[in-house]
């Protein structure tokens, strides 16, 4: 499950209504087989959402922190006028880094945790591991030789 509230509070066609999303993920694992992972996409994970969210049984959290892909800078390009660019730029570099979202996860919570956000080499891996992280995610390095169409790159 993606959890994306600062891009959807910045793009014009966002859905800002939240009221009853927690209990809609509850009932969603209840009748749900597999395991589910709750993934921020670029804000990072609070521990107090963390609690919640091991509260319903979420199997797993993907903290998407600050420091990869900024979805409020995608809605700054986006943007048709202004007034909403210049409030997608306000909100560009906005969020929980994604060292402190792992640490505040794990002190929080006993579920595996996936470091994303901004992790680019080996050494920033390791220090995800080293703050309680369960696996790491990357996306940049793999995207660059991609991009250039360079397969064995990626």
């Amino acid at each position: 499950i993606h959890m994306n509230p600062l891009q959807e509070s910045v793009q014009p066609e966002g859905d800002t209504q939240y009221r009853g999303v927690l209990k809609a993920l509850a009932e969603l694992k209840a009748e749900f087989p597999y395991p589910i992972i709750a993934k921020e996409t670029g804000a990072g994970v609070s521990m107090e959402v963390a609690i919640r969210l091991e509260s319903i049984g979420i199997d797993a959290i993907d903290v998407g922190g600050l420091g990869g892909t900024s979805w409020s800078g995608v809605e700054y390009y986006r943007a048709k006028d202004e007034r909403s660019r210049n409030l997608a730029l306000k909100f560009w570099d906005w969020g929980i880094p994604t060292a402190i979202s792992v640490v505040e996860v794990r002190y929080a919570t006993d579920l595996p945790i996936i470091a994303t956000g901004g992790i680019r080499d080996g050494i920033m891996i390791a220090k995800a591991l080293a703050l309680g992280a369960n696996l790491a995610g990357v996306a940049l390095p793999l995207l660059k030789p991609a991009v250039r169409g360079d397969v064995e790159g990626v």
